[in-house]
């Protein structure tokens, strides 16, 4: 009679949200206050399906001054990821980073608050 067959097909579902968190190494912590014209943040992911990562810096009216996304592919489950803005004028900024996976999962950050200030 007649037969058919299919190769094996396997089909992985993911519906765990990234990790990501703050690192305090150079990262201002919430409320801070500083005299420089700069900020870093440093975040560790974790995710096995990495997509995307995007860091939001914002006047404290919600005005977007930067948006940066990466999308280098994680060789690792374990990835720190860093941006420095520079040139910032002396206000009040808030800034937070979210994560995606390759299935649409997200997760973001805490909003830090930070005052730059030239004195």
């Amino acid at each position: 009679g007649n037969k058919n067959s299919t190769a094996s097909r396997y089909v992985t579902i993911d519906t765990i949200n990234p990790s990501v968190e703050y690192n305090s190494n150079g990262s201002l912590g919430n409320y801070a206050n500083s005299t420089y014209n700069w900020t870093y943040v440093d975040v560790t992911v974790t995710e096995l399906n990495f997509a995307n990562i995007t860091f939001r810096l914002k006047y404290q009216n919600e005005t977007i001054v930067n948006t940066t996304t990466f999308v280098t592919n994680a060789s690792s489950v374990f990835k720190n990821y860093q941006i420095n803005w520079t040139s910032l004028a002396y206000t009040n900024y808030t800034y937070n980073v979210t994560v995606y996976d390759a299935a649409g999962n997200r997760n973001s950050t805490a909003n830090r608050f930070i005052n730059l200030s030239a004195a």
